[in-house]
């Protein structure tokens, strides 16, 4: 606001054609004022307000009354105006930023000044669009290069500008024509950056048998790094279990397994779990479940190590360890340290719900069920797996026959867009049998 009082005091001075520095050009404002304005705006309220005397919060009143004098309704409407305005002059310099070859240091600030007031990625979507277009690959990285653009990553973490931005670039990516796409993301994943806060940033699962499996496995056969391959490695095979189809054995040294992110090792863990599952090796699940249980026992970053490693538990149905987690983690995770979010809730929540139908609690899952909200669900990650389950439980849990049949279609729905044949009828109707 203090701001938006000196741009006043500015066009006020723009409109009588002189500064007012002295008591003798106050008085000859004051004058003006009243003629034009009836003003019952002071003298000294005016030399007070230009600091001829000692100052204090200038009141509504004499805000409202310097607007009119300039012709606005109110300072409330002079304050909109002007806030249009520098949008309007910060979109004209960011659309600036459009034809150069190379980024500055400005540039990034201006970039940053723009997202923390308006809190939009689309004008940062429209400079990738337009350097992809123009082959400029050199651009393109430096917008997802956390060293030039500060706002890529919050303390160490993912920050909801990467998210947001992740999500657009891939959108955009999966429009182009299949030569375009071919040409631009053979280029891209050859970036680092780009790869770390977009391509792994915004794990698509339903378009993994489209075009988001298609850049992973184009980074596949480039030179990655150990955690690259690993992922690589489960989320591929992970596709392979979904579309029923034999999936590899993955290996890692537990050394390694030290320098993992959580939700990586999460997801190994898991992946683990539903391969000996498949070949029956019980002694080797056993082997995982208790690594898992030693690695989150001693984990101050309980929520990063569950969500994935919960999906693997879903799918291969193994409700006595979700029973388990849901006893022994619950209470960590939603206590006044870890930071949780309605995600957090949802997925203990609906492993509450399938836990209750397992054990023929009804009215429990019910009430349960009632409160989960698929629209609080913003996480694109993980989110495209739990919904599956939503409308598998809701399947199981509907008396009303309109209200089943609802469910079961969006699941097929669901099942249909991703062409994950594991998600067919019989997985539908026999989950908890």
């Amino acid at each position: 606001m203090n701001e938006t009082i000196g741009l006043l005091k500015i066009d006020v001075e723009r409109a009588i054609g002189f500064k007012i520095k002295t008591t003798t050009e106050a008085k000859t404002f004051h004058k003006l004022l009243v003629e034009k304005t009836n003003s019952t705006v002071s003298l000294s309220t005016i030399r007070r307000f230009w600091g001829l005397i000692p100052q204090r919060k200038p009141n509504q009143h004499t805000l409202d009354e310097l607007s009119k004098f300039i012709q606005y309704q109110s300072f409330y409407h002079y304050s909109k105006n002007k806030s249009q305005f520098a949008t309007w002059f910060d979109v004209m310099e960011i659309h600036k930023l459009k034809f150069k070859k190379k980024l500055k240091k400005e540039d990034f600030e201006l970039i940053e000044r723009h997202y923390n007031i308006h809190g939009s990625t689309l004008f940062v979507m429209n400079l990738i669009e337009v350097a992809i277009f123009n082959e400029n690959w050199p651009y393109v990285f430096d917008l997802f290069n956390p060293q030039k653009l500060n706002i890529i990553k919050n303390n160490g973490v993912i920050s909801d500008f990467t998210a947001k931005l992740a999500n657009l670039t891939l959108m955009f990516l999966k429009h182009l024509p299949e030569h375009e796409f071919n040409t631009a993301v053979n280029q891209l994943i050859l970036n680092k950056n780009f790869k770390n806060y977009c391509v792994y940033v915004s794990v698509d699962v339903i378009n993994l048998n489209n075009f988001y499996g298609d850049i992973l496995q184009k980074i596949k056969n480039t030179d990655i790094d150990i955690q690259e391959n690993t992922f690589l490695n489960l989320i591929l095979g992970l596709r392979s279990f979904l579309c029923e189809k034999p999936i590899p054995e993955v290996s890692v040294d537990e050394t390694d397994i030290e320098l993992f992110p959580e939700v990586l090792i999460g997801r190994y863990y898991g992946y683990l779990i539903i391969y000996n599952s498949i070949h029956s090796n019980e002694e080797a699940e056993e082997l995982a479940w208790k690594q898992y249980l030693n690695k989150i026992n001693s984990s101050n970053k309980k929520r990063d190590l569950l969500h994935e490693f919960v999906l693997h538990l879903l799918l291969i149905r193994q409700f006595d360890k979700l029973e388990y987690i849901l006893e022994n983690f619950h209470d960590d995770i939603f206590d006044y340290v870890h930071i949780h979010s309605y995600l957090d809730g949802f997925i203990f929540n609906l492993i509450d719900v399938i836990i209750s139908l397992k054990t023929n609690n009804e009215s429990r899952a019910k009430t349960i069920f009632s409160h989960l909200d698929i629209d609080k669900i913003t996480d694109s990650s993980y989110c495209d797996y739990y919904l599956n389950f939503y409308y598998l439980v809701g399947y199981h849990l509907q008396q009303n026959s309109k209200h089943q049949k609802h469910c079961g279609e969006q699941f097929k729905k669901l099942a249909k867009q991703s062409g994950f044949t594991l998600f067919n009828r019989n997985y539908l109707k026999n989950y908890f049998h």
